[in-house]
């Protein structure tokens, strides 16, 4: 898949609606069981066993940039798949944010604008990361063994290749040891 496919669940990019309809359910329930604090591992684990298309991480990140806490645990190996990062990336940019369609009507079209302005719908994956590196305890514990992990890898690349210095780069942002953290005017830690 590409970052139309990792999409799916927010747009149709060349497949049927029955595919974007059937993603986007599951995302929204997925949305909701976390909402009422019921747990989602069954199902994730049934999509990592069993699943077998892009579209279904796709919807997992959308889930976990939501509910962040997720990624502590059942979303938790998506963050070490540093391509998703970069179909995250690609899907943000090219997202036309769905218009208004006057032969849907009021009622659909606001539901439409509701799911297309969801918290981190415009957001790519790594901005969030980084956020949550200072923001939220549990995520800087998890990102630092995300951090060393590419580290590690990048070890077994070729030395001077594009992929390993793509790995290094990308452990250097999840280290928090190599942020500053400063005081903005107004009091905000940045």
């Amino acid at each position: 898949g590409n970052e139309q496919v990792y999409a799916w669940h927010r747009q149709n990019m060349n497949t049927a609606d029955i595919v974007n309809c059937a993603l986007a359910a599951l995302e929204k329930w997925l949305d909701e069981r976390l909402e009422a604090k019921q747990p989602i591992s069954e199902a994730v684990e049934l999509l990592y066993s069993e699943g077998r298309s892009l579209a279904f991480a796709g919807v997992l990140v959308s889930i976990g940039k939501r509910h962040p806490n997720a990624f502590v645990d059942d979303l938790k190996p998506l963050l070490f798949a540093r391509e998703l990062y970069f179909h995250d990336i690609k899907a943000v940019r090219s997202y036309l944010g769905g218009g208004y369609w006057p032969q849907d009507g009021k009622v659909i079209n606001n539901l439409r604008r509701d799911w297309n302005q969801l918290p981190g719908r415009t957001t790519h994956l790594k901005d969030c990361c980084c956020s949550w590196l200072f923001e939220n305890p549990k995520l800087q514990t998890v990102l630092g063994e995300v951090s060393n992990a590419w580290r590690q890898e990048a070890e077994g690349l070729s030395p001077g290749s594009e992929d390993r210095l793509t790995a290094l780069r990308m452990a250097a942002d999840f280290d928090r040891s190599l942020w500053k953290e400063v005081t903005m005017p107004d009091g905000r830690k940045g």
